[in-house]
């Protein structure tokens, strides 16, 4: 067999296997008279396409005229390294597409079933949530298109099939999440037995839900983790971090620091005085970081920015 035979066989399996476990539903359309070619784009500051390099998942949601939801499609990695983006078929007219990126372990769609469903019934919630405590473990780092350009809400994208003949599109990602890593020193705990216990760090208020639009809403939830052990710049200390839904200036969300051994709160941190008090720009900054130290003295606690430019972590996957 020729060597470039095997190797579009080995490609066309590979695309073909990512469907393997996955509900076939949403699996991507492998069809040489598609009509509609869809390409991914996300842009970083410099004009350079980063799209592969922060999205490894991506949901295509497609409504007709009527706001009836007509096709979902689930591409993963593998699909996603052969080609950014999507061929399928679609019977002539309008549509409007809205897609979420790296939905995975915590985000559940509701309801988005084709066929069932409108553009406003569609929307997201966290998975991990404990309805009992209203906390959850985290979010994902979430991205959206088509991108708003600027501060504004996202427009609705259209494509128009054509009677004969094929469209291209391409569509505009952002990131529709914001991280926050917490960085705590000269914490100590320890539990019955005399083990040295990291903290457990608290975010509240963040709200519960994303419509289709981008927009959240819902009663706020909380978010909690334990913090790990790590050594940055040959300092000992604890780190933990998360991705919370786009918030402004005014975000009500505090952080706390809590003891594991009883649970007691020993710091807490108002999100907006520290974005105020830090000159940091939330609203229309895209992909943020925001890096919050913690540092426990012997009189004292100080809530300062880092003084270190990376994170001590692997990116968002």
């Amino acid at each position: 067999m020729k060597p470039y035979i095997s190797l579009f066989i080995l490609l066309a399996f590979a695309l073909l296997n990512s469907c393997i476990g996955e509900d076939s539903e949403y699996c991507p359309e492998i069809d040489d008279n598609s009509n509609l070619r869809l390409e991914f784009r996300y842009t970083d500051e410099n004009g350079l396409d980063i799209f592969t390099d922060k999205v490894r998942y991506t949901d295509v949601f497609i409504f007709d005229s009527g706001d009836r939801l007509v096709k979902r499609i689930t591409l993963d990695e593998n699909a996603l390294s052969l080609f950014a983006g999507t061929e399928l078929r679609l019977e002539p007219g309008t549509y409007r597409i809205v897609c979420w990126a790296n939905a995975t372990a915590n985000t559940l769609y509701e309801g988005a079933s084709p066929g069932n469903n409108l553009f406003s019934d569609a929307f997201l919630s966290n998975s991990s949530l404990d309805k009992a405590t209203n906390t959850a473990s985290d979010s994902d780092p979430l991205y959206y298109a088509p991108a708003p350009s600027q501060d504004s809400q996202p427009q609705p994208f259209y494509v128009t099939v054509p009677e004969s003949g094929s469209q291209t599109a391409v569509i505009p990602f952002r990131s529709a999440h914001i991280t926050i890593g917490v960085y705590v020193k000269g914490f100590t705990d320890t539990s019955a037995q005399g083990a040295a216990l990291p903290p457990t760090i608290v975010l509240t208020d963040i709200p519960a839900h994303y419509n289709f639009n981008m927009q959240t809403y819902g009663t706020g939830i909380s978010y909690k983790k334990t913090a790990a052990n790590t050594v940055i710049e040959s300092q000992n200390m604890a780190y933990s971090e998360f991705y919370t839904p786009l918030f402004n200036e005014n975000t009500p969300i505090l952080l706390y620091i809590k003891k594991q051994s009883d649970g007691s709160t020993v710091a807490t941190v108002s999100l907006k005085d520290f974005i105020a008090d830090n000159n940091i720009t939330v609203t229309g900054t895209d992909g943020l970081f925001i890096p919050i130290q913690i540092e426990f003295k012997s009189v004292s606690v100080e809530v300062t920015l880092p003084g270190w430019d990376s994170k001590p972590v692997s990116p968002e996957f």
